[in-house]
C-alpha cells in the first residue's frame, strides 16, 4: 500500500540520517549556515503540513479516502498546488538531509521520498478522480501536483 511505502521511506530516511553521518562517510564540507538552512526548511515543511491539514479540517485522514458528496478544497495552499501537505513533508525530509551534511543521506532521502510520495500522489489522485469526478479534474487542470512548472 502507499502508506506502507511511505512508512518505509521515512524509516530508511531516518536510518540514513543516523548511520552515514555517524560512520563519517559521505560528509559534505558545508558551512554551518547550510545546516541552519536545513533546519529552516524543516520548520517551513512542518508549517506547510500543519496549514494544509487545517485547510482540510475533518477531511484530513492518514488513509486515502474520499466520501460521496465531498467537495474539492481549493483554499489556502491548495490554491497553489494539489498536494501541499506532501510538499511540506518532502521539504521537511530534505531539510533533515541537508542538516545532516551527508551526501549519502541526501541521496537516500531524495530517492525514498520521491518514490514514496510519488506513488502516494498517483494513488490519491486516482481515488479523488473516481469519487469527485469532473470537479477534481477541473481543479487538477489548473494547478500542479507539487511544484509549479515542474510536476
Amino acid at each position: 500500500s502507499s502508506g506502507a511505502l511511505l512508512g518505509a521511506a521515512h524509516g530508511v530516511s531516518m536510518i540514513a540520517g543516523a548511520v552515514f553521518p555517524w560512520l563519517g562517510i559521505g560528509r559534505l564540507p558545508w558551512p554551518p549556515a547550510v545546516a541552519l538552512a536545513g533546519l529552516g526548511g524543516m520548520a517551513a515543511g512542518i508549517a506547510l503540513q500543519i496549514w494544509s491539514m487545517r485547510m482540510l479540517g475533518p477531511l484530513f485522514t492518514l488513509r486515502i479516502q474520499a466520501a460521496e458528496g465531498q467537495t474539492v478544497v481549493a483554499r489556502g495552499p491548495y490554491r497553489v498546488v494539489r498536494h501541499p501537505g506532501y510538499l511540506g513533508q518532502i521539504v521537511l525530509w530534505l531539510g533533515f538531509a541537508v542538516t545532516s551534511a551527508n551526501a549519502i543521506t541526501l541521496a537516500v532521502v531524495a530517492v525514498a521520498c520521491g518514490a514514496g510520495y510519488g506513488y502516494r500522489i498517483v494513488v490519491e489522485e486516482r481515488t479523488l478522480l473516481e469519487t469527485l469526478g469532473a470537479d477534481y479534474q477541473r481543479y487538477a487542470a489548473n494547478r500542479p501536483r507539487l511544484l509549479p512548472l515542474v510536476w
